[in-house]
């Protein structure tokens, strides 16, 4: 088959970076790039998933509180720091505890079921 020669613009890190990994796979830039085209044009798309979706909601919530320094950690100069981080109870545990020490204390506090659908039912519908 004739060969076409054909001109890219490719920033100059990545294409040593790339010839390197290529090398590695026993290929050159050039069969490696027809690897491609050729997968391209089998799939009739891009051999890959790209995407563009936007984050949903508790994930942009999350990128705005960071953005706001809310609920960050660290940093940590040791393994040993960033486990104790960890290993700390938070406002939502704490009061978990003590929720499970009231209830030991006066067992008729909440809720009992001796059915697990209704118990289930319950608990799906808050």
């Amino acid at each position: 088959m004739a060969s076409v020669s054909t001109n890219i613009k490719i920033d100059p890190v990545l294409k040593k970076e790339a010839q390197e990994l290529f090398e590695k796979l026993g290929l050159n830039l050039s069969t490696a790039v027809n690897i491609f085209l050729r997968q391209s044009v089998r799939e009739q798309g891009i051999p890959f998933y790209i995407s563009a979706e936007e984050p949903n909601e508790e994930t942009r919530r999350a990128i705005e509180d960071a953005r706001k320094g809310i609920g960050l950690h660290g940093p940590f100069h040791s393994v040993e720091e960033l486990m104790e981080d960890l290993t700390r109870p938070n406002v939502e545990t704490i009061a978990a505890i003590e929720e499970v020490r009231q209830m030991q204390k006066d067992p008729t506090m909440g809720k009992c079921y001796t059915d697990v659908d209704k118990m289930m039912k319950d608990i799906l519908e808050e």
